[in-house]
C-alpha cells in the first residue's frame, strides 16, 4: 500500500470516527421530535409533543370528488354487464347500476385480451353503450403477434351512463372501468 493509500483510509476512518461521536453525543431535545433524531433516542408523544395528525376527512381525490363518489366496475362476461369491483369486491352477483339520481361518469377504460381469431396486425374494436343507447365509448387495438391486444385510455371530459340503467356491452375481453358518481340536478 503506498503512503498516498493509507493517508486516505486514514483520513476516511478518522471523518467516520469524529462523525459517529457528533452523533451519539448530540441531544437535540424535543425541537426536533418529527424529524431525525439520534439512534436509541425514546420520543414521548405528550401534549407538548403530540403525534403528528394530518385531518383527511374532508379531502377530495385527484378528480375533485369524494372517496366515497369513486366507482370501479369490471367486465362480467357470463353475467353480460360490469360489476363493481372497488370498494366491495365480493360484489360480483349483480350487475352495477348508478343510483337514482346519480350518473356515472366513466375518465379511465383499460382493457386487453387474446385474439386467435384474428392475425397479428388486424384492430380489434372495444364498445360500451347503454342498453338500447347509442355508443358512449369506442376504442381499438392491434392484435400483436402473440395474439395479445389492449388499451389504457384515460379520458379527458368522460363519458356519462344516466342513473337507473345497467352498464354493459358487447366484450370477449377484460375491461376496467374507472370513473365517479355525480348527483343529477
Amino acid at each position: 500500500m503506498t503512503q498516498r493509500t493509507w493517508n486516505r483510509h486514514v483520513g476516511l476512518a478518522v471523518g467516520a470516527g469524529l462523525i459517529t461521536i457528533v452523533l451519539i453525543g448530540t441531544s437535540a431535545g424535543p425541537a426536533i421530535a418529527q424529524g431525525v433524531r439520534p439512534w436509541m433516542t425514546l420520543i414521548t408523544n405528550d401534549a407538548d409533543n403530540p403525534v403528528p395528525v394530518r385531518a383527511v376527512a374532508s379531502s377530495l381525490t385527484h378528480v375533485g370528488r369524494p372517496v366515497s363518489d369513486l366507482v370501479q366496475l369490471q367486465w362480467a362476461r357470463p353475467k353480460g354487464c360490469f360489476v363493481e369491483t372497488a370498494p366491495a369486491f365480493d360484489n360480483f352477483e349483480t350487475c352495477y347500476v348508478p343510483d337514482s339520481g346519480r350518473a356515472l361518469v366513466i375518465t379511465d377504460v383499460h382493457w386487453n385480451g387474446v385474439s386467435f381469431d384474428h392475425p397479428a396486425g388486424l384492430s380489434v374494436q372495444l364498445i360500451l353503450h347503454a342498453p338500447s343507447g347509442p355508443a358512449r365509448f369506442t376504442a381499438l387495438a392491434v392484435v400483436g403477434i402473440d395474439h395479445w391486444f389492449g388499451g389504457n385510455n384515460h379520458l379527458q371530459t368522460g363519458f356519462v351512463f344516466p342513473p337507473n340503467l345497467i352498464v354493459n356491452g358487447n366484450l370477449n375481453h377484460f375491461v376496467l372501468l374507472s370513473g365517479y358518481l355525480v348527483p343529477i340536478e
